[in-house]
């Protein structure tokens, strides 16, 4: 079989993501474990500021973009 081995699951980066209110939540998950957070009141705002948040979660853990496996995202009102 051709193409890229797993990944070892202990290894998987997920990054979460919540818009649905005025705050923006983000997670960062290695192996299914919270690694980072971000929650922060971004009202009107979350479009300016979302891949700055981001950028800085991935950045204070020593990620790069490239190194996640996955998204999460709630779907809700907002």
């Amino acid at each position: 079989m051709t193409g890229t081995p797993a990944l070892d699951p202990r290894q998987r980066h997920v990054l979460a993501i919540d818009t649905t209110s005025d705050y923006l939540s983000l997670a960062l998950l290695r192996a299914g474990r919270p690694v980072a957070s971000v929650y922060a009141l971004c009202g009107t705002r979350t479009a300016r500021t979302i891949f700055a948040r981001i950028d800085e979660l991935l950045a204070g853990a020593g990620l790069a973009p490239r190194e996640l496996q996955a998204f999460a995202l709630a779907r809700g009102p907002g």
